[in-house]
């Protein structure tokens, strides 16, 4: 834990995490995770990385993925963020996963679950809200391929019904 004092728009903080952790802030961020790849962070896979999510951004119900399926990717994972008192009700392909789930140490409100998946398509399904992030790579033998994206968050994006009419010259 290596609390800052203050970020300015445009400044960033960059620090390796060997365990599970979270990011509190008094303003707006965006955090990223990083794999570094290849033997940095012995994955022995390309690069990639993840936008998180702020803990405001809890999905309800039920989101269907599907892992990225090429011969070059071996393993797949999907990472889920839940609140403590709602492990129970999160749910992936029909089966309750709360067992899987542990408290954050720095924050025991907030748990995770770290599942290795199969190939294919799947599900999860929560009424009490959930995050989750999807990732999978290979190995060297199979030309390092990896991948990771974001996989599930509530949005309240607002869109515009009345557009601004647009004068064409005549």
């Amino acid at each position: 834990n290596t609390p800052l004092t203050m970020l300015n728009t445009g400044e960033y903080y960059e620090f390796e995490l060997e365990n599970e952790g979270i990011i509190t802030a008094s303003g707006r961020l965006q955090g990223m995770q990083y794999s570094e790849g290849g033997d940095c962070d012995g994955s022995g896979a390309d690069p990639s990385m993840i936008a998180l999510l702020s803990a405001k951004d809890m999905m309800q119900g039920q989101i269907n993925f599907s892992t990225y399926e090429t011969p070059r990717i071996s393993v797949h994972y999907v990472n889920i963020v839940t609140k403590t008192k709602f492990t129970n009700t999160v749910q992936l392909d029909g089966t309750n996963i709360f067992t899987n789930f542990q408290s954050f140490t720095s924050n025991n409100n907030y748990s995770y679950a770290q599942l290795s998946i199969n190939a294919g398509i799947h599900t999860i399904t929560s009424d009490s809200g959930f995050q989750a992030y999807i990732y999978g790579y290979g190995t060297p033998s199979l030309n390092a391929e990896s991948y990771a994206y974001t996989l599930a968050f509530k949005s309240k994006m607002e869109y515009e019904t009345d557009y601004p009419k647009i004068a064409c010259k005549e």
